[in-house]
């Protein structure tokens, strides 16, 4: 689509619509691929009286200017946001999923660092929206690399183990995994229902399923309940033939939970 931009701000006139937060909101998320005549729409917005763009408005025109590769708008919003006092972890973990999906790692690496420079301090938040989004983009040997050289500067949590963990899972690489998964224990850092959960589907996938058994075992000696999508990866990998129904009922003392609905 390429209206002048003259044309369309007179056809915006003329419609006589009165704006609102919630109104610029819902077209740009309608209309999130429409390029550069979202982003007139989102300038003749501005204009408008007694209107205010917020920050999910900003969000959703940054996600679509990426989307074109319009980079140098993109960041030229973010100076807006600056100025306004906007910005915040979420802007830069948009910026940098963006430029993962595009291969941009390097752009990606850069937005993370540049943190600071825009008065919004770098956190554990930000680092595993990084690390997320180089997995997410197939990247998971650059995350590894970020990680290993930055986890003295943050606190690891069970989400920052987990998102290197599917990575490696999807690579897929087993021995990264259970290398991964390792150093989260042996730092003290317990594995959440999220992790287990991953850990078994990458063990399942690999035929690991004994090694992936006694992964839940472990679990229920920590007092984290299986969840049903844990029970079927493994009932849907080790076959119902070998009666591991009946294993995991009398090893698991499952109570409740929905959990025997299954069977």
């Amino acid at each position: 689509m390429s209206t002048p931009t003259v044309t369309l701000d007179t056809a915006l006139d003329q419609t006589g619509v009165r704006v609102s937060p919630e109104l610029v909101e819902n077209i740009l998320k309608r209309f999130e691929n429409a390029g550069m005549s979202a982003f007139r729409f989102f300038e003749w917005a501005e204009k408008q009286r007694n209107y205010t763009h917020t920050i999910r408005a900003y969000h959703l025109m940054i996600e679509s200017l990426a989307k074109i590769r319009q980079y140098q708008i993109m960041w030229d919003l973010v100076n807006a946001m600056r100025k306004k006092g906007m910005l915040n972890v979420e802007t830069f973990c948009i910026i940098m999923r963006k430029y993962a999906r595009a291969h941009k790692v390097d752009e990606a690496v850069y937005t993370f660092n540049v943190m600071d420079k825009y008065d919004v301090p770098q956190n554990l938040v930000g680092f595993n929206g990084l690390l997320s989004a180089l997995c997410k983009s197939k990247n998971v040997r650059k995350a590894q690399e970020i990680f290993d050289s930055m986890k003295g500067r943050f606190v690891p949590d069970s989400k920052t183990y987990s998102i290197l963990l599917e990575g490696w899972g999807k690579a897929p690489n087993l021995p990264k995994a259970r290398e991964v998964f390792r150093e989260m224990v042996s730092v003290g850092c317990s594995p959440d229902i999220v992790t287990y959960g991953i850990m078994v589907d990458i063990l399942c996938k690999a035929g690991r399923v004994d090694e992936a058994v006694e992964v839940v075992k472990d679990m229920d000696a920590s007092n984290c309940r299986p969840t049903s999508f844990i029970y079927s990866v493994l009932v849907h990998t080790y076959g119902v033939e070998t009666g591991l129904k009946m294993q995991l009922i009398h090893s698991w003392r499952w109570k409740g939970r929905g959990s025997r609905q299954m069977l």
